[in-house]
């Protein structure tokens, strides 16, 4: 209608998203307004379309005529047009009721909520590993296969996950679409992101069964249950070690291949690790983002940080193992020989 301006807020009813006239939708996809899908012709005003129904024409191969004015990202269904543009808007609309989380997709809420449950329906044929995301369950099984589908254009460097991919290429576009409102922090990721936000909170939702001991990161939590199960499912082909971690594993390999992805775009210093990285790149910028909670000094190294608390709690880790002396790392080492020196763990 002629003198109406169009709404920018996004709004969603129960009855939309819990039902589709048209017949069942692929998986994870639902209804998010009430408005009709498909690509411009599905958007007529002829009279086939005024009885509120869904339209009957498909979006042609490859189309996506659906385009998000703040980011520019297109898409080929209305649905997942609406979709995206929650994610500026920053609406939630679907609340998990045992612990209030919110979600801006009922397929994202829905499997938050396994997490309460435990289920697991996803099993890997080959080891009998369950998941309770039908995703990680087809990511686990290209493990298995070693299939790479998804290939960056710019470096050739290859993925077995689309999202993976879509996250990586952001490295050559530079571009941190993901920005924390408490502090400004931005990032490439999403998971990445949402982790950093739990700081602020100090929500640490994922917990062992076996100890008790919270995670703020799912995959801190799944890493950690290795620990009782003893399980190291990584395992280097070239020397037959193996580890609890893929990120371990991984970093592993370059040892054998003497790659050093990570280069300092100030000194052109490469490293192997991206944590190393990380801290060298620390020198540069003069950032120290540990801080001591008791006197305030600050470190740009978790090592040392940590190190440091020792001084305040008086623990003594590193002993001698001639004369049996122990040292925190504020006594002079040098009095003693270094190779009698051990950390006590």
């Amino acid at each position: 209608m002629e003198g109406l301006e169009e709404k920018t807020t996004i709004t969603l009813s129960s009855s939309e998203t819990s039902t589709n006239p048209a017949g069942p939708r692929g998986e994870g996809e639902e209804s998010v307004t009430g408005e009709q899908e498909g690509p411009p012709c599905c958007a007529s005003t002829s009279s086939e379309h005024d009885g509120g129904g869904p339209s009957t024409c498909e979006p042609r191969t490859g189309q996506k005529p659906f385009t998000c004015e703040q980011c520019g990202r297109s898409f080929n269904h209305r649905t997942n047009w609406k979709r995206h543009q929650l994610i500026h808007a920053g609406q939630k609309p679907f609340t998990c009721e045992q612990c209030g989380r919110s979600f801006n997709r009922t397929d994202s809420l829905k499997t938050h909520q396994l997490i309460h449950t435990g289920e697991k329906p996803f099993t890997c044929e080959q080891c009998g590993r369950s998941f309770n995301r039908r995703s990680s369950w087809k990511m686990h099984k290209l493990i298995h296969t070693g299939e790479r589908p998804f290939t960056c254009e710019q470096c050739g460097r290859s993925f077995n996950h689309r999202s993976s991919e879509e996250m990586h290429k952001l490295i050559h576009t530079g571009e941190r679409p993901f920005t924390c409102e408490q502090c400004g922090r931005s990032f490439n990721r999403r998971s990445s992101w949402e982790m950093h936000k739990l700081i602020h909170t100090g929500e640490r939702p994922f917990a062992c069964e076996q100890c008790g001991r919270s995670f703020n990161r799912r995959s801190s939590w799944e890493m950690h249950k290795l620990i009782h199960t003893g399980e190291r499912p990584f395992t280097c082909e070239q020397c037959g070690r193996s580890f609890n971690r893929r990120s371990s594993w991984e970093m592993h390999k370059l040892i054998h291949t003497g790659e050093r992805p990570f280069t300092c775009e100030q000194c052109g210093r490469s490293f192997n690790r991206r944590s190393s990285w990380k801290m060298h790149k620390l020198i540069h910028t003069g950032e120290r983002p540990f801080t001591c909670e008791q006197c305030g000094r600050s470190f740009n190294r978790r090592s040392s940080w940590k190190m440091h608390k020792l001084i305040h709690t008086g623990e003594r880790p590193f002993t001698c193992e001639q004369c049996g002396r122990s040292f925190n790392p504020q006594n002079q080492l040098e009095e003693t020989s270094a190779d009698s020196i051990k950390v006590v763990t």
